[in-house]
């Protein structure tokens, strides 16, 4: 959706970017990173308003690597 601006469920067209926020407070949407999971990373959500599909997404090519470098080979097998 963030790349075709419509929804690959029902092809609706309206989409609402809902931006990630770097805070840890509730009903944020960020990854905790770093030594202690102090940090965060902002996720990015796309929803769609006919199915209320969504994707989300780290945009930030900066975070991705942080988020890549901050989880051992222990930590991303879990997620495989």
């Amino acid at each position: 959706m963030k790349n075709s601006s419509s929804c690959y469920k029902c092809a609706g067209r309206k989409i609402i970017k809902v931006p990630g926020k770097r805070h840890r407070s509730p009903g944020d949407n960020a990854i905790p990173v770093g030594w202690l999971h102090t940090g965060t990373i902002p996720v990015t959500r796309y929803v769609c308003c006919q199915c209320g599909y969504s994707e989300e997404w780290i945009e930030d090519p900066k975070h991705i690597k942080k988020l890549e470098t901050s989880y051992d080979n222990h930590d991303l097998d879990e997620f495989v």
